[in-house]
């Protein structure tokens, strides 16, 4: 299939990655609350703009789904008091603002899927991981070699990507599954997906760790990996557990353990040594697998 052939019409027309920009643009009241107008723009583009309505008690909600990454936000406080007297309801404005801008300079916070639903509620929703079980669930039935034990929290920034707990049927070993729903970039057919799918599980290398089953759908793609529970490299920098979730990990870490030189330049060279692979392979490769890939279970001995 040509790179620039029409794409397919299952492709999910919208890119997670693009910035949100949020304005407070006026506040009235509605059976004795207030309610604020949220303009909201994706991307540059000012045609590309929605409006909407949240309460106090949604911007409350959403601070307390934000507080395990343990970033401080300036969410004003509570009143009970006058609280509809138009020049504190002003006043919360300004300052609800100010929350708001300062969720949206937190690029760890502004990719959450719960920033992502309270700005854009049409296309967002807290059931992308329901349908994600059940599309595995469905799945694993039909392939038989590995058996669902139940999902992991979302412990990568992806909003559309989700992970799960599986065993081997044979080995009795559990291993991570990762689920990935097409986005708007995908260009190949499902019988080139499953020629490049077929070559990358051909990739052997030491410092490359070793995918035991990779699968296309109609919808995505999953795939299974051995667990590191020392995790990614990220994860080792950070002190952190593999399966925590992505914000409470990365969003405001009271431990870091950055590497000695003698470490860097040790570990540097396995990278390099992988992506050389790669490259002479002809195969793509970007600098994101510095944070995003286990070790090999070579390099995670010679870690250890």
């Amino acid at each position: 299939m040509a790179i620039f052939e029409t794409p397919s019409q299952s492709k999910t027309l919208l890119d997670d990655t693009e910035t949100l920009i949020c304005t407070l643009e006026n506040a009235q009241n509605i059976n004795k609350h207030t309610e604020y107008i949220l303009r909201v723009q994706r991307g540059p583009c000012k045609d590309n703009q929605w409006h909407v309505s949240r309460r106090y008690s949604d911007f409350a909600a959403l601070h307390s789904t934000l507080q395990c990454s343990g970033i401080e936000l300036p969410l004003p406080p509570k009143k009970l008091i006058g609280n509809m007297q138009p020049s504190f309801i002003a006043e919360r404005q300004i300052a609800l603002q100010t929350y708001i801008n300062e969720i949206l300079n937190h690029h760890i916070l502004a990719l959450s899927l719960q920033v992502r639903l309270f700005l854009d509620p049409t296309n967002y929703s807290m059931a992308l991981a329901e349908q994600a079980l059940q599309t595995i669930s469905i799945a694993l039935r039909g392939d038989g070699r590995y058996e669902l034990k139940g999902p992991l929290p979302a412990i990568g920034w992806r909003i559309r990507k989700h992970y799960f707990l599986v065993t081997d049927v044979e080995s009795r070993t559990n291993c991570i599954l990762s689920w990935q729903t097409y986005g708007p970039d995908r260009y190949l057919s499902d019988k080139d997906l499953q020629t490049t799918f077929k070559s990358l599980q051909n990739v052997t290398h030491p410092h490359i760790d070793e995918i035991l089953a990779l699968h296309n759908l109609d919808t995505g793609a999953y795939a299974v990996r051995k667990i590191h529970e020392k995790g990614s490299i990220r994860d080792m920098l950070y002190g952190t557990e593999y399966s925590r979730s992505y914000l409470s990990k990365y969003g405001n870490p009271k431990i870091r353990r950055p590497f000695t030189m003698g470490q860097m330049v040790h570990y540097g060279y396995q990278i390099l040594l992988a992506l050389k692979f790669l490259h002479d392979k002809g195969v793509p490769y970007g600098l994101f697998i510095l944070f995003s890939v286990p070790f090999s279970s070579k390099t995670r001995q010679l870690i250890g």
